[in-house]
């Protein structure tokens, strides 16, 4: 049985959408929509789909979505392993100021 490949770690576009996220939902109590994320970034919401997914794959998204499979707007939610990473992420920060 083969090895599972160790998780790479997120680009800074990746931590960039899950950092935005996050403080847009403190600020107004629910996620951004697709094209507040690409406008932010400075991106297509192409692009911010393209992120959403890799980032839902890897278990730091919840995405609602309809019976058809599409995303509901507003929706998007980031999981407890997304909130731990970014937190370790700020820490480390702080610790190296």
């Amino acid at each position: 049985m083969p090895k599972p490949k160790p998780a790479r770690p997120l680009s800074d576009r990746e931590r960039a959408l899950l950092t935005y996220i996050r403080a847009f939902r403190v600020a107004h109590d629910y996620a951004p929509g697709m094209r507040q994320m690409a406008q932010h970034l400075d991106t297509s919401t192409s692009i911010i789909n393209y992120h959403i997914k890799r980032l839902e794959t890897r278990g730091l998204l919840r995405v609602p979505r309809d019976e058809y499979g599409a995303m509901l707007a507003h929706t998007v939610n980031l999981t407890d392993n997304a909130h731990a990473l970014l937190n370790v992420r700020a820490q480390t920060e702080v610790a190296h100021a």
